[in-house]
């Protein structure tokens, strides 16, 4: 149960940043970051898919889950590297990580089965190194990278100095918890990495509101100039 309320909350955290980035961030200075929000789209929903799992407490559906939630981290993998890939090389370059991304599912299905199994009401996915390299790979060399990017075009579109180092600061905690929690398989580290990454979403969806409220009096200033 334990498990369940914290997956499911942390899910609607990371939903909640994805959805506010989007409305009061993205669309009010005009930025086509869909792909970035879509990306957290599917963490969000990864994380609610193993709640839901971990209420039934069955090995079939909690294995089945972390197949689900690996599909998904690697949709949002690949819908970051799209965010970043010149438009010349856009479909070639999106049939390719596709294609890999399909591959490192059947990999995992074939090779290495995912472990998971509950322990005093929390859910230890007890990830295979391989698999927890290939996962830390796509943190550090994706998400990581690109939500930087990120931040500096939302620095560059709001002009708030400050912005790019709050939220670069934050998605490096996130990284990192998120890091510890797929690859632990100690009940007090995957509580408190799993945690971390609630604290810091929490703090994401409180940035996009301070963003949007800080950069909402330069635009209006910017229109009366105008006129």
């Amino acid at each position: 149960m334990l498990a369940a309320i914290g997956f499911i909350i942390t899910g609607g955290l990371v939903t909640a940043f994805a959805e506010t980035f989007e409305r009061i961030v993205a669309r009010p200075h005009k930025l086509n970051l869909w792909q970035f929000s879509a990306a957290y789209y599917a963490l969000g929903l990864a994380l609610m898919v193993w709640g839901i799992a971990s209420l039934t407490n069955t090995s079939q559906i909690l294995q089945f889950s972390v197949y689900v939630g690996d599909a998904l981290l690697l949709a949002g993998s690949v819908l970051l590297l799209s965010l970043v890939t010149p438009s010349k090389y856009y479909q070639k370059v999106l049939l390719i990580e596709v294609f890999v991304a399909l591959v490192l599912l059947a990999t995992r299905a074939t090779y290495y089965q995912p472990e998971p199994a509950m322990k005093d009401g929390i859910l230890l996915f007890n990830t295979q190194w391989p698999v927890a390299a290939v996962l830390g790979a796509a943190f550090t060399l994706i998400w990581l990278p690109v939500n930087v990017r990120v931040a500096q075009i939302v620095t560059a579109a709001t002009k708030l100095k400050g912005v790019g180092q709050l939220y670069v600061s934050l998605y490096v905690g996130a990284v990192l918890a998120a890091l510890f929690f797929l690859s632990s398989k100690r009940f007090a580290a995957v509580v408190l990495s799993f945690m971390t990454i609630g604290v810091v979403f929490a703090l994401l969806v409180a940035s996009n509101f301070v963003t949007a409220a800080a950069s909402a009096p330069a635009k209006k200033k910017a229109a009366r100039h105008g006129k």
